[in-house]
């Protein structure tokens, strides 16, 4: 049996757990930074950026003291992308156990279709992997057709839908899971 985040690979090159994923994790930062983007971890500088980022993208938008506390909730794992200098997107995954939830991703409406929600979401897989999830659940607006496809290439499918689960305007969710974010 493997340890979590050790890859059959990765024991026979001798490398330690992890080193597979931090590969991954670097190769994805190399792209991004080849494009002109950088992808971090969320600190307190960014919380104006986020807030002001989630205002512009969700007609329920978190207020700055929820974007906050994502810094201090201990299940919480944020990234905010730039694009020279500016808040161009952010991520926040949820990890309890070994479930996650990707709570929000987004990218700023002058940043969008070029490929920085796809980074994103590749960051907070990985991110969700290292904290020891093993699946993964989103809810997507059926009306939000790029999100379903980026979400459907990343191995999500959907499993179910709630009904009137958004607001502005009232919408359902659908429920996605990819059960299968841990790699083998």
């Amino acid at each position: 049996m493997e340890m979590r985040g050790e890859s059959a690979e990765g024991k026979r090159r001798g490398e330690p757990a992890g080193t597979e994923a931090r590969s991954e994790l670097v190769r994805g930062e190399a792209r991004a930074q080849a494009a002109g983007l950088e992808i971090r971890i969320m600190t307190d500088a960014d919380i104006s950026a986020v807030a002001g980022m989630e205002e512009r993208c969700f007609p329920d938008a978190w207020s700055t003291h929820i974007v906050s506390e994502l810094l201090t909730s201990g299940m919480d794992y944020c990234r905010v992308a730039f694009l020279d200098g500016a808040a161009a997107g952010y991520e926040n995954v949820r990890v309890i156990g070994d479930e996650a939830e990707l709570m929000r991703i987004c990218t700023a409406p002058e940043f969008r279709g070029r490929g920085i929600g796809t980074m994103l979401l590749e960051a907070g897989l990985r991110d969700m992997r290292e904290h020891g999830a093993v699946s993964a659940t989103l809810e997507v607006r059926p009306g939000n057709v790029p999100a379903i496809r980026l979400y459907e290439a990343h191995g999500f499918q959907v499993e179910g839908r709630r009904k009137n689960y958004y607001r502005s305007p009232v919408e359902d969710a659908l429920i996605y899971w990819n059960r299968k974010i841990a790699k083998d």
